[in-house]
């Protein structure tokens, strides 16, 4: 019986199954496991993505009822983008998951 959330990735290439190694060797060094390493290294990537806050300049009411719109607007934007990308992390977490349950079961 398989996980209705399990994904199944059938390796082609000798670089994919070199990818999985190195994560391996990388999880193993941070004492984590694949799945929670490559979990870190998305929210990292996440993280690093953002955008610096913009500097203070002095804004006459008009200007900063502007500016106020404008981060409303991008803000929506983003928690939109956010909700998109924990739903992909969790999705990878989970076929992670999947295939080193499968890799240790060939062990």
């Amino acid at each position: 019986m398989t996980d209705e959330n399990e994904l199944r990735i059938k390796f082609r290439t000798d670089e994919e199954w070199d990818l999985l190694t190195l994560l391996r060797v990388k999880a193993h060094s941070e004492k984590l496991s694949v799945e929670q390493y490559i979990i870190n290294e998305l929210k990292k990537s996440v993280e690093l993505s953002a955008p610096p806050p913009p500097e203070n300049p002095t804004l006459s009411p008009v200007q900063l009822d502007e500016v106020r719109r404008r981060i409303s607007n991008v803000d929506m934007s983003l928690r939109s983008e956010i909700r998109k990308l924990k739903g992909d992390i969790n999705f990878l977490a989970e076929a992670i998951a999947g295939i080193q349950a499968e890799l240790d079961s060939e062990k």
